[in-house]
């Protein structure tokens, strides 16, 4: 929607970052004059600054709102090579994608994170963030993750497919419409159950786990027209094949890339938590004493990692949630030995199994 009153319905999605978490949309046809990214890294701590967004609102054509504040201190990325502004301009509900605008005018940066229950907000500068967006124009990789776009005309009724163990699971999206019942039913050998979330997270319908094999049964009204997804999960280390089917509900099926990647001490992982609940791991094989340091780093989730293996009970997993430091004081970090040479588990989540996004994964070797 511009000023003008122009407004564009089903724009399409051009490229994203889940990285750095940008979308370009696009190309449409509009006179609205460009603004330019600008270089706002040279300001100085202190300087006044402006957030222009739209907050969450109910009205058709809803207005801009502005905030003032300054930047209150700079935050670096160095992985990702972004920079961050920290500044007390408050982001409201919608603001989140809005623009930093220095006091001469310019936008130097693009926002996206509050800290909850603080008065700061976190922007990327725009001068960082100019590059990926003309990467993602000209159709490149700007996060390294691959092509994670879901296939929406893979949709059926029914899918048989299998998890490999209890880190495992496997989800799908559907579309229904308000007041319409979505009922969903799992069957399996191994001990199953699956749970329905919103986009934000939002636990719609709570895990169904009535029977310990066979199926497992729910069903769910349908409030609001968005996109739900179906997070299916088992409580077993072992695989198992399932078949998931909806009354008159095409499913979509949310694939992974980064299940089973096996890394090593040395490597740097790019991977991405992808809908709400996601489970990421990856398999190391280290040889007894071996000492590694594994980190994740990420802006867009509360990192959690643990280190598992196959007969291990959870009172053996070695996990973290916040030692890692970073631009919240959210990655993890843990340092582990191997007590006997075997092939361990290596799985990244977000905290509270809620948000998604990009993370960065490193292993190193620690003498």
């Amino acid at each position: 929607m511009f000023p003008d009153g122009t407004e564009f319905l089903d724009v399409p999605v051009h490229g994203s970052d889940l990285m750095a978490d940008l979308a370009v949309l696009g190309p449409i046809d509009a006179s609205a004059p460009a603004q330019e990214l600008a270089n706002g890294e040279d300001q100085a701590i202190g300087a006044d600054t402006y957030l222009i967004g739209y907050p969450g609102e109910v009205d058709e054509f809803p207005l801009p709102a502005i905030t003032r504040g300054l930047i209150s201190r700079i935050r670096e990325w160095d992985l990702a090579g972004i920079t961050y502004f920290q500044s007390d301009a408050m982001i409201a509900g919608g603001q989140s994608g809005g623009v930093l605008v220095s006091k001469t005018g310019q936008v130097i940066g693009i926002s996206g994170y509050s800290f909850p229950n603080t008065p700061f907000a976190i922007i990327a500068s725009a001068n960082d963030l100019k590059p990926r967006i003309d990467g993602l124009i000209e159709g490149k990789d700007v996060s390294l993750l691959g092509d994670r776009r879901i296939d929406f005309t893979d949709k059926h009724r029914e899918y048989n497919f299998r998890m490999d163990g209890y880190w495992d699971p496997q989800a799908f999206i559907f579309d229904r419409q308000p007041d319409s019942v979505v009922e969903i039913r799992v069957e399996g050998i191994n001990d199953a159950a699956f749970g329905i979330f919103d986009l934000d997270g939002e636990e719609l319908l709570p895990f169904v786990d009535d029977n310990e094999s066979g199926v497992e049964s729910g069903s769910l009204t349908i409030e609001y027209h968005e996109p739900h997804i179906v997070v299916v999960t088992q409580y077993i280390e072992f695989p198992g094949d399932f078949t998931i089917s909806g009354n008159d509900t095409m499913l979509v099926p949310i694939n992974d890339p980064d299940d089973g990647m096996a890394i090593a001490p040395g490597r740097t992982v790019f991977g991405s938590i992808d809908y709400p609940g996601d489970t990421d791991v990856f398999v190391i094989d280290l040889h007894e004493g071996q000492k590694v340091a594994i980190s994740v780093q990420s802006v867009r989730i509360d990192a959690y990692v643990i280190v598992d293996f196959v007969g291990a009970v959870p009172e053996q997993w070695n996990d973290d949630d916040d030692s890692g430091g970073g631009m919240f004081g959210l990655d993890a970090h843990l340092v582990f030995t191997a007590e006997r040479s075997r092939r361990f588990l290596v799985v990244v989540s977000d905290a509270l199994d809620r948000d998604v996004g990009g993370y960065i994964l490193l292993v190193s070797t620690v003498s």
